[in-house]
């Protein structure tokens, strides 16, 4: 059987304590965040980065997918009264899953039976130009801009033919 095109699946992590940090310093390759503003997504990512390097990986085969929340008005204080209505009001479920809709051009998923098989909604956002339909690489590991890790079994022969 012949080794998968990206090594190995890539190791995703999510966690802000200091144990989740060094969880993902010390063998994630993505890493999943939610800051609140752009300096606390720039600390986060030189912490762990640094972290890496201190165990020495390469910090430039971690990547970091910040999670983002935006709200849109037609002023920042309409942006911002939007935030706060958000923040604050009674969410029920109906709302939520009304809200899963926005990043799809408000598409309404309430229509459909939570209990039933998904339909074949990706055609519909491709056929739209909403989702991607192409990509660089192959694998997950090569749009992400990972490297393939050597594989383990020529690593360990090749380090006992250095020892002969």
């Amino acid at each position: 059987m012949s080794r998968s095109p990206q090594g190995q699946p890539v190791i995703f992590q999510a966690g802000d304590s200091d144990q989740g940090r060094d969880l993902g310093a010390t063998i994630g390759e993505g890493i999943f965040t939610h800051a609140a503003s752009i300096a606390q997504g720039q600390a986060f990512c030189n912490d762990l980065k640094g972290r890496a390097a201190a165990k020495g990986r390469d910090p430039d085969e971690i990547v970091i997918m910040p999670g983002v929340t935006v709200y849109v008005g037609d002023t920042d204080a309409e942006a911002r009264e939007i935030e706060r209505d958000l923040q604050t009001r009674d969410r029920d479920f109906g709302r939520a899953l009304a809200e899963l809709g926005r990043p799809f051009a408000w598409h309404d998923f309430r229509q459909y039976d939570l209990d039933a098989p998904f339909p074949q909604e990706a055609l519909v956002f491709a056929e739209r130009g909403l989702v991607r339909t192409r990509y660089a690489s192959t694998t997950l590991r090569g749009n992400l801009g990972l490297p393939v890790p050597e594989n383990r079994y020529t690593k360990a022969r090749k380090s006992a033919l250095l020892r002969l």
